[in-house]
């Protein structure tokens, strides 16, 4: 976690988590990122609760690109910062900052 040597209540704290996730489809990272099936995620994305760098999104297969700013209303924000590595499986294993 970022926001260690930051005093309290100074600033923003970011947690570093890895996540993994069959693409870098927003529906796909949203569910990882918040323990959801990919459905409940395409259904945040159509009721319109989800903002990709400030803009609604519509598209639930958006692919997220690397520095990316998603905020999920009711759930949180986060950073993309892309895929690492693929498992054996083939799925990719992401990099996101949260904000906590």
């Amino acid at each position: 976690s970022r926001c260690e040597s930051l005093p309290e209540g100074a600033g923003v704290c970011l947690e570093e988590r890895y996540v993994v996730a069959a693409s870098s489809r927003a529906d796909a990272v949203i569910g990882a990122v918040w323990n959801l099936s990919r459905s409940e995620a395409k259904k945040l994305v159509e009721e319109e609760r989800v903002t990709l760098r400030g803009k609604k999104i519509t598209d639930p297969a958006k692919e997220l690109s690397e520095g990316d700013r998603l905020s999920v209303r009711g759930y949180g924000r986060f950073y993309f910062d892309g895929e690492e590595k693929k498992t054996r499986s083939g799925r990719g294993r992401m990099r996101v900052r949260v904000f906590v």
